[in-house]
């Protein structure tokens, strides 16, 4: 379901997860016999670089694409990556091996998302920084 804008689509992929799993949104929640963990995450204590490097987010709003581009810690650019969506980015960045921690895989996807969402909604995006949805881009990319 991952990249389905389809309603249908997604509605019917809910079903077959929720029919394989046994479960509904609310039996999900009401169920006591399996282990619950409440989520949380504080950056100050749990963060940790990545030793291969990191990534500079931009969405390229006239070519109708995102860019990232990996940097090593000496701020030196290595490679530059560019497409239409944060899912193919960030499998790319996977495939590579441009990644080592799993962490950084889901922060670079987030922000990716944020970017992509920015792309199609022709809003301002900086990355670590929540979307603007008041805030038009202006330029030709982020970051002008």
């Amino acid at each position: 379901m991952i990249g389905a804008i389809d309603e249908t689509v997604i509605a019917v992929g809910q079903s077959r997860i929720l029919k394989n799993a046994a479960c509904t949104p609310t039996t999900m929640v009401e169920e006591h016999d399996i282990p619950h963990i409440e989520a949380s995450y504080n950056s100050k204590k749990e963060w940790s670089a990545d030793p291969k490097g990191y990534f500079l987010i931009k969405v390229l709003y006239t070519r109708g694409e995102l860019g990232v581009r990996y940097m090593s810690y000496k701020h030196e650019p290595i490679q530059d990556i560019y497409g239409k969506d944060a899912e193919s980015i960030v499998q790319t960045v996977v495939r590579e091996g441009l990644l080592s921690r799993l962490q950084h895989a889901a922060y670079l996807g987030h922000e990716l998302h944020k970017a992509e969402t920015a792309l199609r909604l022709g809003i301002a995006f900086i990355q670590d920084r929540p979307l603007d949805f008041s805030k038009k881009a202006t330029g030709d990319e982020s970051g002008e």
